[in-house]
């Protein structure tokens, strides 16, 4: 369905780092599997050396954001390629895989020790197998490679298909879009494979459904329409970093998008809304027709680049598995250490909360759709935050806070689907019409009495009423999401008695402030 290609094209702003020549990136390339249809290239170099990361000092503050969850790779990463094969028919990874070049040396038994895994030989590859669901494999002296979820058949089959590459393998789009990020040098570059994705009745299907709703009406052919978005080939977003994030989307497809020209904009935003990924910057932002691409341009917040990042699983840090001997400091006593990861872990569980809590500029709320996508993503967000050190009850408390996410996301889901099937399979609203047709007189006699009578039938007809019919099951859908926004209402209440709870538990016990 188009709604969820859009929503991968929203995702394709994940690309949050930057490119440099094809030459840099080759030996990573190379190691990508040949069926993915999403790659992000990162550089970290180019992102330390520019105004924006010398002006914030980020070079002191990249371990912080990393688990603030600003930046998807790990502060010792040099630069790195992140691909997946993303099922687009229920927006979700089947796989991902991370390629680092670390630029601290490594090796995979300290990997092992920090992250409680085994070491043992796939090939002529060194791997370990985490408790967190993924396999870090040792491919060179300083390059790592990530698989998600840890299946070892796809490790081996992974490790079989690239191991005597000389040159990458991708798809014709995210060959161009490779290309294309050697040749313009943007800070940032990612790439999403469309291709093939959806039909023109799919996309047809969908438009007749949502035409009116969204407002179209008068002022694009929907034919036309259809039949440009039906020819999607993909999407590439570059991100520069001045004074802040700037980004830009570049949507490409197989026609002239011209018949988009007027809808560009409502229809990008409508299509994010109905799958629940919408991220509120986009509403400022620029769009322009030109050719067969749309592209849109604009600002990120923090808070939108939190939304976005959440979209991936993050490769771990391996900053504490590195052979290079720590900087001698002062002993710091273990409870204190316990005391300030544990602030750190609550603030951080804080800040993702308040951006759920978040609203949209011009309709007030975000839809239900889009509240159960953020609770899913900011749930995992949250089991993948550093744990060493944090109290043993703050972690409880955010792995509570994790589930609930999940349940109010299966409850505002589950009141979307709920209110679809019963709108479906409620009655139709009928109209009755009847009519008399005299078309003579006759006589007629008897004991009760004759004389000239009227002679006739009477007809009546019962027909669909169209318009009576979709407000009864808008009514449905609308019950049906009220009462699952209630239950969620209430699980975030639940959150906010916990979080004040673990709160003045904290503050009791370890006497600071959190």
């Amino acid at each position: 369905m188009f709604h969820r290609v859009i929503n991968i094209v929203m995702l394709a702003a994940a690309l949050l780092m930057p490119c440099v020549a094809r030459a840099e990136f080759a030996d990573l390339a190379t190691r990508v599997p040949s069926d993915a249809n999403s790659i992000v290239l990162v550089d970290m170099e180019k992102i330390m050396a520019s105004d924006a990361a010398t002006k914030g000092d980020w070079k002191n503050k990249i371990q912080n954001a990393f688990a603030e969850g600003m930046t998807i790779l790990p502060p010792a990463a040099n630069r790195a390629i992140l691909a997946s094969k993303l099922d687009l028919e229920f927006m979700t990874p089947l796989w991902q895989c991370e390629l680092m070049e670390l630029n601290i040396p490594a090796d995979v038994t300290a990997v092992a020790n920090k992250f409680g895994g085994t070491v043992e030989r796939i090939g002529d590859v060194a791997a370990v197998r985490t408790p967190r669901d993924a396999y870090i494999l040792h491919f060179a002296k300083d390059l790592f490679g990530v698989m998600l979820p840890a299946n070892r058949q796809a490790v081996v089959h992974w490790l079989r298909e690239v191991r005597n590459r000389e040159k990458p393998q991708l798809s014709p789009y995210l060959t161009e879009a490779y290309d294309y990020a050697a040749d313009l040098g943007t800070p940032l570059i990612m790439a999403i494979d469309l291709d093939g994705a959806v039909s023109e009745a799919e996309v047809k299907e969908r438009l007749q459904e949502n035409w009116k709703e969204a407002g179209f009406q008068g002022k694009a052919d929907p034919l036309a329409v259809t039949k440009v978005l039906a020819s999607i080939r993909g999407a590439t977003l570059g991100i520069t970093l001045k004074d802040k994030p700037f980004g830009k989307v570049k949507i490409d497809f197989g026609e002239s998008a011209q018949p988009l020209a007027k809808i560009a904009k409502e229809l990008f935003l409508h299509l994010l809304d109905r799958r629940g990924a919408t991220i509120e910057e986009f509403e400022d932002w620029t769009y322009e027709v030109k050719g067969k691409q749309v592209t849109l341009e604009g600002h990120f917040t923090s808070s939108g680049l939190r939304r976005i990042m959440s979209t991936f699983d993050r490769p771990p840090s391996m900053m504490s598995a590195t052979e290079t001997k720590p900087e001698v400091k002062p002993e710091i006593p273990k409870e204190q250490q316990i005391a300030e990861a544990s602030k750190t872990y609550y603030k951080q569980v804080q800040q993702l909360l308040l951006d759920l809590k978040g609203r949209k500029k011009s309709a007030g709320t975000y839809t239900t759709g889009s509240i159960a996508q953020w609770c899913t993503n900011y749930a995992r967000k949250i089991n993948n935050l550093p744990l060493l050190n944090v109290d043993p009850e703050m972690i409880q408390y955010g792995q509570g806070v994790a589930q609930t996410l999940s349940q109010m996301s299966q409850a505002l889901n589950g009141g979307n689907i709920q209110g679809g099937v019963d709108a479906r399979s409620s009655q139709p609203v009928y109209n009755s019409y009847s009519q008399t047709n005299i078309y003579g007189y006759g006589y007629r006699g008897g004991w009760f009495g004759g004389g000239m009578m009227p002679l006739g039938g009477t007809s009546s007809a019962t027909w669909v009423d169209p318009l009576a019919t979709t407000a009864q099951r808008e009514n449905i859908k609308a019950n049906a999401r009220a009462q699952s926004s209630k239950t969620a209402r209430e699980l975030f209440a639940n959150i906010d008695a916990a979080s004040g709870a673990i709160r003045a538990k904290m503050v009791q016990k370890y006497q600071i402030e959190f």
